[in-house]
């Protein structure tokens, strides 16, 4: 199948679940992950965001977020 994550996080950014089989691009150190477009949605509530990010190594992610 399509690699898929979810995260649930809040204005702080702390997250609360992650769901998924693979793909969840998460770096330990060095800033190595994508910016996702989780803090957007914030500021924007009730709007659907979709933005492609790309990884350092090459890997390539569809992002959807929307607040609760």
């Amino acid at each position: 199948g399509v690699p898929f994550f979810m995260l649930e996080v809040d204005n702080a950014g702390n997250r609360f679940r992650k769901a998924g089989s693979q793909g969840y691009p998460q770096s330990r150190f060095g800033g190595g992950c994508p910016k996702l477009p989780i803090h957007a949605a914030f500021s924007q509530p009730g709007q659907i965001l979709v933005e492609a990010v790309e990884m350092p190594d090459g890997a390539e992610f569809l992002c959807v977020a929307r607040t609760l």
